[in-house]
């Protein structure tokens, strides 16, 4: 049985195809992407200088690139493929049209 906690964050049809959106749960910031029929859910806030900017990154297949400075992280895993560090990464459940987003622990940095 997992111990995962899901929170409904709006519907499948909010997250447009290679368009980043953000939600916000719990006062963290989560950027969503819809690439090829599947859903990634990684942090909106870049490590390297905090910056919630990821949703408005430049996609390039499941990858994001920060328009801040370029850090670009692998959406499949958050881990950097371009700069240093990772996203937190979170698990995505659809529930027919219902979008649900795994539920983060509390912010690591404060919100801008």
């Amino acid at each position: 049985m997992s111990n995962v906690e899901y929170v409904h964050v709006g519907s499948t049809t909010d997250v447009k195809p290679g368009v980043g959106k953000v939600f916000t749960i719990d006062h963290n910031e989560i950027a969503v992407f819809l690439i090829n029929g599947t859903y990634y859910a990684v942090s909106n806030v870049c490590p390297h200088q905090h910056t919630p900017l990821i949703a408005e990154g430049e996609l390039d297949g499941t990858t994001v690139a920060c328009p801040m400075h370029g850090w670009t992280f692998d959406l499949c895993t958050g881990k950097a493929v371009a700069g240093a560090g990772s996203l937190d990464r979170y698990e995505v459940r659809i529930e027919g049209t219902d979008l649900y987003i795994e539920k983060p622990p509390p912010p690591k940095y404060p919100t801008w």
